[in-house]
């Protein structure tokens, strides 16, 4: 079972890279569990706009709460931005296979989350206009445990450069 897992795993990461992979590309690390390895979709690394920026929100299931920790990590991000008015980011916001079993509730509890974290980030004093917000149809990591612990993992919302 886990050799099936894992080889469904490895052709759904190459399926939404895009296909088969180029002699010489990079393969996506996966991340090592507790027990074992979880596989990070898609498998592109997330760009970091800066390491002030680096850190991902993350929210209780089926919720859109910002927590004192996040809060925490926004003030920083806020701050970040306000210094660097020129920078425009994009909200990526993602839920778990069990809040959201279907494509179309990923999205939208995401793209909620990612709302509440703009939405902060406005009150701190950051332009609307720099943020993007949306939520991704797509989970994470194909989670080898399904589990409250590895759930956790994939409820939460990153920035990443605003496309030009």
């Amino acid at each position: 079972m886990n050799i099936a897992i894992t080889s469904a795993a490895m052709a759904l990461s190459l399926c939404i890279v895009g296909g088969v992979m180029a002699e010489g590309d990079d393969i996506c690390p996966p991340k090592v569990a507790l027990d074992g390895l979880d596989f990070y979709l898609p498998c592109t690394p997330m760009p970091v706009v800066h390491w002030a920026l680096v850190d991902q929100i993350y929210f209780d299931s089926r919720s859109t709460k910002l927590n004192a920790d996040a809060r925490g990590i926004l003030d920083k991000q806020a701050a970040y931005l306000l210094a660097n008015p020129e920078l425009k980011i994009d909200l990526v916001g993602f839920a778990d296979i069990r809040e959201a079993p279907t494509s179309i509730e990923k999205m939208e509890l995401g793209g909620n989350r990612a709302a509440a974290v703009r939405d902060y980030l406005i009150e701190k004093g950051v332009d609307s206009a720099r943020i993007g917000v949306e939520g991704s149809k797509q989970i994470p990591l194909i989670p080898k445990r399904v589990d409250e612990s590895t759930l956790a993992l994939m409820r939460f919302v990153y920035a990443k450069e605003h496309e030009r």
